[in-house]
């Protein structure tokens, strides 16, 4: 799973760079899963993107996995402003939009 996470910061290395976010994995060795491993990098990738994207300049995004019994949490922490929480059950729907002026400004469309 580890090399997955990289995969994934290694694909958004580019406009981390530019912004100079400087994105670090944060997991154990021992964390075994059995994942569909082009779809998890797509999934981190997109949730790292938005984290680069809202983040300021000169922050830290980190990627995490934590074992718990028989699951794997998968987190993308980063410095950027946050979702306030009235939005958060409409998070996941297709193309919405929380700030419309600032998120097309940022070329974005919800978390994908």
């Amino acid at each position: 799973m580890k090399p997955i996470l990289f995969a994934a910061a290694a694909a958004c290395a580019l406009k981390a760079e530019r912004k100079e976010i400087k994105v670090e994995v944060d997991m154990s060795e021992q964390i075994k899963a059995s994942i569909n491993g082009p779809l998890l990098e797509q999934a981190v990738v997109n949730l790292l993107d938005n984290a680069i994207k809202y983040s300021s300049s000169h922050t830290v995004v980190t990627i995490g996995a934590t074992a718990y019994e028989q699951e794997v949490r998968i987190s993308v922490h980063d410095q950027g402003p946050g979702i306030p929480p009235e939005y958060l059950p409409r998070l996941f729907e297709r193309f919405y939009r929380i700030d419309k002026a600032r998120s097309r400004e940022l070329g974005g469309a919800g978390l994908g």
